[in-house]
């Protein structure tokens, strides 16, 4: 194992009696926070009539699981050499799929655009600083995760002040008075400049590679592990969500995804199937419009068919191993993906029932944003006065409080301060 992948910003005192590996320490910190607890809190897509949606902690349980079945796959295909080294420890491919939605807030990317209206925000900065600032386990330090970890859920290695097109104006106050928040609030993929130390440190050992890796974004293997386990759970178990809350109609189904990007999914149903009936392409659309069991079984069979469409490719300018392999899907596999995920976004996530939602939800934040940045020493928690007076950016600490609410929580502070 390369020492410097499972280095700390803070070493680590070795403990005699425990049998843990660095990467099991890694997952046990993250499980055991209240960053990941918040996550509950937080719903996936959208609420509707369902007592049993997606929230933001299924969803990163879900990835995680996903990870470990490609790592699991990888194994298979590669008994020895640097991938097998790669996909040694599950507890890693796990630690970063479960942190790969912590720095989501309240509201989801309605949230991250209000945010990001007041000050410079990000969902995947906001994760790499809760995990090396903001957890309270290592004062100074965060979690103080392993490098390999935190270069896991580095996905985008370029900061914001670059990232950016443009200067991002302050929300659009309408007759009413109604902060308005639409494309021009959406922020670059990137990670905040405030954790340029950090990131850094995270580049010490890879300074040969880092004007490859932040010129092309490249991400690490685990990084490139993590993001097709989000495609997989985004593209078939929001399906699934969508479809249970009454959001995706057959007929849009059909239209989105063709009969031609589900033929190697039948393929691969035909080859898995423990009956003897024959697939076809209205038999699997009927299953996954029918009920709960039958959609299910579906979206479990997608996630299975994508897995095996997983390989491993090599970046020969790299030298380290962790920047010279990435995980990738084959063609396709990957359509269907796409496919999938475009359909979820247009008939879901532009769904008239959750913009208006976002309306609601951006004005929350940005009115509590507002009256906590005019008065904090009176309407900001005890905590995070203290923090707030000793910080030199007191936006940044007001915007990490908000951001860690939850929905109910955002809501409740709302009427409490403004009724």
């Amino acid at each position: 194992m390369n020492k410097k992948w499972i280095e700390r910003r803070k070493p680590r005192l070795p403990q005699i009696s425990d049998g843990r590996g660095d990467y099991d320490v890694d997952y046990g910190r993250v499980v055991h926070s209240s960053s990941f607890r918040r996550l509950q809190g937080k719903t996936q897509i959208h609420q509707g009539d369902s007592d049993v949606p997606r929230t933001r902690l299924t969803h990163s349980i879900e990835v995680s699981h996903i990870a470990k079945g490609i790592a699991q796959r990888l194994k298979v295909k590669h008994k020895e050499g640097p991938i097998a080294e790669l996909v040694s420890s599950d507890s890693l491919v796990e630690v970063i799929g479960l942190c790969h939605d912590l720095g989501h807030p309240c509201g989801g990317h309605a949230g991250e655009d209000a945010l990001n209206a007041c000050l410079p925000y990000e969902g995947n900065g906001q994760t790499l600083r809760i995990l090396s600032r903001l957890m309270s386990h290592t004062p100074g330090y965060g979690a103080n995760l392993t490098r390999r970890t935190l270069l896991g859920i580095l996905k985008y290695p370029v900061p914001y002040s670059k990232a950016k097109k443009r200067e991002t104006p302050p929300p659009r106050r309408g007759i009413s008075g109604q902060p308005l928040i639409g494309p021009e609030h959406k922020p670059p993929k990137c990670y905040l400049d405030e954790e340029q130390d950090v990131v850094d440190w995270m580049f010490e050992p890879f300074e040969a590679e880092r004007p490859i890796v932040e010129k092309e974004l490249i991400k690490t293997f685990d990084a490139s592990l993590m993001d097709l386990a989000d495609d997989f759970a985004y593209s078939a178990a929001d399906m699934d969500d969508a479809i249970a809350l009454g959001m995706m109609e057959r007929d849009w189904l059909v239209s989105d995804v063709p009969a031609n990007a589900w033929y190697g999914f039948i393929d691969h149903l035909a080859d898995i199937s423990e009956d003897d009936d024959r697939w076809s392409y209205e038999k699997v659309i009927d299953s996954f419009m029918s009920g709960s069991q039958g959609r299910r079984k579906m979206t479990g069979s997608i996630i299975n068919y994508l897995l095996s469409g997983v390989h491993v490719v090599t970046d020969e300018r790299m030298g380290d191993d962790l920047y010279r392999y990435r995980v990738k899907l084959e063609q396709e596999q990957l359509r269907l993906v796409e496919l999938l995920k475009e359909s979820v976004f247009k008939r879901v996530i532009e769904a008239s029932s959750v913009q208006l939602e976002r309306v609601k939800i951006q004005k929350r934040i940005i009115d509590v944003y507002d009256a906590m940045e005019y008065r904090p020493a009176l309407y900001l928690p005890e905590k995070y006065r203290q923090i707030h007076a000793e910080s030199e950016n007191g936006s940044r600490v007001i915007a990490d409080y908000i951001a860690g609410m939850t929905d109910r929580f955002l809501a409740k502070t709302h009427q409490t301060m403004f009724g």
